[in-house]
């Protein structure tokens, strides 16, 4: 089966110190700690709408880190959301 590229449709992240902020306009999405937002959980929304469910032999999810603070390792925990979220 052929590869089939799957562009994010929207993006936000949660932050700590900014619990009411809406952050969907940065360019990049905060994950882990950082100095000026805290805590920062990273929201990705996909559609697979286009996907012919019943075929997908596997997936992969490909990310870039841009920058990183610390020297420890810094582990990426994946979950699935089933349900629409506003940003």
């Amino acid at each position: 089966m052929p590869t089939i590229t799957v562009n994010l449709s929207d993006t936000t992240f949660v932050s700590s110190t900014q619990p009411d902020a809406n952050l969907s306009y940065y360019p990049l999405l905060y994950t882990g700690t950082d100095p000026s937002f805290g805590t920062c959980i990273g929201l990705m929304q996909l559609s697979l709408s286009s996907l012919p469910a019943t075929n997908v032999v596997s997936a992969m999810l490909q990310l870039a880190v841009v920058v990183k603070s610390g020297l420890t390792q810094s582990p990426v925990v994946v979950n699935r959301v089933t349900d629409s979220y506003d940003n």
